[in-house]
């Protein structure tokens, strides 16, 4: 068992290996190339930052005072990284705002469908903000809760007998009430 030697293996075999450690080797390259151009790109970037600060500081006529620490070359990119730092935070809070806004629309719409039916929405009360649930939020609770067992006990005999996944013959309409009924709370 073990390796073939190169003396044991067929010329294609001996081929297929050749091409693929050239193959290997051509990819270390690769990413050796892609690490030293990142690495001269940020490299260019830091001069950049560094030449415009101080030219905005020349424009000004601004010294540097001897009781002053000089400036550490660094400087300018966490200046930016802090910016962006504060433009991601305000961006993930208003994402957040229009996400909240985004399911109070849905509600209005599927309300306002719903009603467009003779049916209403009904939804849990939610202990956003608050410690604790009214005892009548409680209580609406309860009652959905108890109507959601049936709802889903309705749609699951309508997707497992297939009970309307064809038309309705007319002998079978005074049987209708029996397959669906109405759930009042």
């Amino acid at each position: 068992m073990g390796y073939k030697t190169a003396s044991m293996m067929t010329p294609e075999a001996r081929k297929d290996r050749f091409y693929r450690a050239q193959i290997r080797e051509d990819t270390k390259n690769k990413q050796a190339k892609d690490s030293q151009e990142r690495s001269n790109a940020a490299s260019i970037l830091l001069e950049l930052s560094l030449n415009s600060s101080l030219n905005e500081q020349s424009e000004q006529g601004v010294e540097e005072e001897e009781n002053q620490p000089a400036r550490d070359l660094h400087d300018p990119c966490i200046e930016v990284i802090m910016k962006l730092k504060a433009e991601k935070r305000q961006l993930l809070t208003e994402v957040e705002n229009l996400q909240a806004e985004l399911q109070d629309t849905r509600h209005q719409l599927r309300a306002y469908d719903l009603a467009a039916c003779g049916a209403q929405l009904a939804i849990p009360a939610f202990t956003r903000g608050k410690s604790q649930l009214s005892p009548k939020e409680i209580e609406i609770g309860r009652r959905l809760s108890r109507a959601r067992i049936h709802v889903e006990r309705a749609i699951e005999r309508v997707k497992n007998f297939k009970i309307l996944s064809t038309t309705l013959k007319i002998n079978l309409v005074p049987h209708f009430d029996n397959i669906m009924t109405k759930i009042d709370m």
